[in-house]
Order: C-alpha cells, then sequence, then structure tokens
C-alpha cells in the first residue's frame, strides 16, 4: 500500500515493492512526486522489500527529487530493497523498536545450466549495484558489507545508527548517551571496529533476530510457493522438488550463510 499526504508533504511505502496491483511500485512513487511538487518530503517506510528494479527506481527518484527526503522507520522494518530505498533520505531516522534487514538478491530460474549461469550473472550483477549504495551512503565499505548481506544482517535501531544507515534515533534526546558515542566516532572507528561489534550484535540480537528472520522467511516462502506452482505448473515432478525444499525453509531452517542452520540459532 502506498498513500501520499499532500498537505502534510509524506509519502507512505508500506507493502511490498513490486509492480502488482497490490504492491508499490515506481509509477506509484513518481505520481506522488509530481503530486507534492518541488520542496522537503518525508518518506515512512515498513517494507519487507520486493522488485530489486523497482526499489532501485524508487531510490534514484526520491535522491533525484528537488527538495530534502527524509526518510522514517516508526517501530517497523526496511528489509531487503526497502533498506535500499529507506537510504535515499538525507536525514534517515528510525525509532527504537524498528529493525533493517540487508542480504544478497534472491532469484528464481527455470531451464538448462545455462539459463541458470545467466540467472545468476544477472543476480551478481543486483548485489554489485546494492553494495554500491551501501557503501555510498553508510559507514561501511564494500569489503563489509559484502560480507554482512552474505549472511543477511539483521540491524535494531540503535546499530544501524552506528553503522551509518540512520542517522537519528526518534524519541532519543541529543544528550544522550548514545548520541555522546556517536559525536566521538569517527568513521574510520567505526569500520574498523565491525567485526567486533559484530560480534556483539550477534550474542545481543540472536532471539529478535531469529524471531524476524522466522517471520520474514514464511512470508517470503509463503509466496515462493506461488511463484513455483506458477513457473512449473506443467511439471508436477519439479513442483514437487520445489515444494518439498521450500516446506523444509518454512518449517524452520533458512539458508544462513554457506550451510543450513536453524532459525533457532543453536
Amino acid at each position: 500500500m502506498y498513500l501520499f499526504n499532500e498537505s502534510s508533504r509524506e509519502i507512505y511505502i508500506s507493502g511490498d515493492i513490486g509492480q502488482s496491483a497490490d504492491e508499490i511500485s515506481a509509477s506509484n512513487i513518481r505520481l506522488a512526486l509530481s503530486k507534492l511538487g518541488r520542496g522537503d518530503i518525508s518518506v515512512k517506510v515498513n517494507s519487507y522489500g520486493g522488485s530489486v528494479d523497482q526499489g532501485l527506481e524508487i531510490y534514484e527518484m526520491l535522491r533525484n527529487h528537488n527538495g530534502r527526503i527524509t526518510t522514517e522507520i516508526e517501530g517497523g522494518l526496511a528489509a531487503s530493497i526497502a533498506s535500499v530505498i529507506y537510504l535515499a533520505g538525507e536525514k534517515r531516522r528510525m525509532s527504537p523498536s524498528s529493525s533493517l534487514m540487508i542480504h544478497n538478491p534472491w532469484g528464481f530460474a527455470m531451464g538448462d545450466a545455462d539459463e541458470f549461469d545467466k540467472t545468476a550473472e544477472v543476480l551478481r550483477m543486483y548485489t554489485s549495484r546494492i553494495v554500491g549504495v551501501y557503501s555510498e551512503r553508510t559507514l561501511m565499505d564494500e569489503s563489509e558489507v559484502r560480507p554482512a548481506m552474505k549472511v543477511e544482517t539483521w540491524m535494531t535501531a540503535t546499530h544501524a545508527v552506528e553503522y551509518g544507515f540512520a542517522n537519528e534515533l526518534i524519541g532519543v534526546d541529543s544528550n544522550s548517551q548514545l548520541s555522546k558515542m556517536r559525536a566521538k566516532m569517527t568513521e574510520c572507528q567505526v569500520r574498523s571496529g565491525w567485526p567486533s561489534v559484530r560480534e556483539k550484535q550477534k550474542v545481543a540480537m540472536k532471539r529478535h533476530e531469529a524471531e524476524l528472520r522466522s517471520e520474514y522467511q514464511k512470508k517470503m516462502v509463503g509466496k515462493s510457493l506461488d511463484i513455483v506452482e506458477k513457473k512449473f505448473s506443467k511439471s508436477p515432478r519439479m513442483v514437487a522438488a520445489h515444494l518439498q525444499i521450500l516446506r523444509h525453509k518454512l518449517n524452520g531452517h533458512c539458508l544462513y550463510g554457506t550451510k543450513w542452520e536453524p532459525l533457532s540459532g543453536k
């Protein structure tokens, strides 16, 4: 769902990114921007992600808008390509209960080995484009972004600020301990501290991450089931094989890094 409010100059991106009737498309956002015209705009984001093409187009439109863009996540989630859209803001705000997730793009293929090779190449191309955005707009460089995307990294609002994805916590006093810490931290210190901070993050967020990952996986697997059934409708054996894999994911496992691990984080 997308809405825009001309009086408050706000755009709401709530739902999946794509071109279906019930998704948020680049055309929707282009229309909203044309209605609002020049000037500052606030974009509220709460999305699991969706189409990379549509998401990158929305990102570029917001970045090229004639006015200051403020993006906000208020108690919601900016996952996958929605996290890229969120980075279009010059001012990027998150409430303490919000989350953000980055990972490598996903895709589906049907055909011979050559077709799968082509799909893999396209996914690598999309990955590089997204890595470029994260490297440009956050405090992480490419050598840090790529491994974080590979293992699918979930961040609380606090961690998003530490890594430069967000630059303000909603409702947190500017004189708070976090703000004082951020004022003292240089970009170099944030980068050099990434591995140790990442380890602390994994411990602190294990339970929260498992819950978010489970919710995300169930939603994505549900959509994947529909896609598989449509693509392989004339091949019952292919449908059965793919459904078995997807049900394995749905029953509590996800591809984490290079091996299968239970969502419990054990």
